[in-house]
């Protein structure tokens, strides 16, 4: 049976206790039947209470277990989905560390052929022989990339976008630049 002290100051809590304190007083006019039938309106209003607090917690459980749904739902199409974006930018560094390779060798074959020229064409080495072929390893590139990524302070031999260059190196005299001009055709 509910406990009655949840339903303070009930009607048939209130009419319950009256008939007993009346019986007690003295009240010979109160029959079994009287207090018989307050005890079952008693429990009739204790078990509707139940009732209710029954029902109020399981739309509770309800309620959380809802919760609970929702958060794993999200949660696994998270898992699913949310590396999407994710995904596309490592495909797309993979794809920028091909394109940077192939650029570094297009630049030292061209350098190679340039150099040539600049031999054939009388230029004295020492014009041109600080223009070293590029062979920093890739992962140093990388790294290089990361730095600048994550805001840190640019590493020297950087410029514009900080871009890890070989030093900028010109032919020192028009002449130079003319044989090489000439040799190039």
């Amino acid at each position: 049976m509910p406990d009655t002290t949840d339903i303070p100051d009930s009607p048939a809590s209130a009419h319950l206790a009256d008939l007993q304190r009346r019986i007690l007083d003295g009240d010979t006019s109160i029959t079994g039947e009287q207090v018989a039938s307050a005890r079952a309106d008693l429990e009739v209003e204790e078990l509707r209470a139940a009732g209710e607090d029954a029902r109020r917690q399981a739309a509770e459980e309800a309620d959380q277990e809802q919760r609970r749904t929702d958060a794993i739902e999200a949660l696994q199409k998270h898992a699913a989905t949310g590396l999407d974006d994710a995904r596309t930018a490592y495909s797309q560094i993979v794809e920028g560390i091909d394109v940077l390779q192939s650029a570094l060798a297009a630049w030292n074959a061209q350098r190679s052929r340039l150099t040539a020229a600049a031999r054939a064409a009388g230029i004295a080495p020492r014009e041109y022989e600080d223009l070293h072929p590029i062979r920093r390893p890739i992962d140093e590139w990388v790294q290089f990339a990361l730095d600048e990524s994550g805001g840190r302070v640019p590493i020297a031999g950087t410029r514009s976008g900080g871009f890890p260059i070989a030093r900028t190196h010109q032919l020192h005299t028009t002449a130079d630049r003319q044989r090489l001009n000439n040799a190039l055709g």
